[in-house]
């Protein structure tokens, strides 16, 4: 399936964290660590077929918006506390950048090791 991802509208539940726009590539660097929770190309990694799914329900769901993943930090590296098959399939796909959100109180180092000035989509607030 083909996306245009200029299209795409990102959203988030929880107001009290921040959204910071990542490089894709950065995150994913990084992510490679979590050995138990990576997920790979193709899904490879994967919880059941999540990642088949999120593909299966974006393209029968283009107009809704996409929760962004939920991310923090754990020895200095990438964990993913929500979204990480949605994660791995818009890597899989080429995006560049994505928002994702983080909590508060490591904002400011998240943003210095991960954050990109580029804009895909656009962030709806909830």
């Amino acid at each position: 399936m083909k996306v245009n991802f200029e299209r795409l509208v990102w959203t988030h539940s929880i107001p009290a964290d921040p959204v910071v726009w990542v490089s894709v590539n950065a995150i994913d660097a990084s992510w490679q660590h979590d050995k138990g929770l990576y997920v790979g190309p193709g899904g490879k990694g994967g919880t059941d077929n999540r990642y088949a799914f999120f593909g299966e329900w974006l393209a029968a769901n283009l107009h809704r918006p996409v929760q962004v993943p939920e991310i923090g930090l754990s020895r200095g590296e990438v964990v993913f506390s929500n979204g990480r098959h949605r994660f791995a399939w818009f890597r899989d796909r080429g995006l560049p950048v994505l928002p994702v959100a983080v909590d508060p109180a490591i904002v400011e180092p998240f943003r210095a090791r991960f954050t990109t000035p580029r804009r895909v989509g656009r962030l709806r607030r909830a």
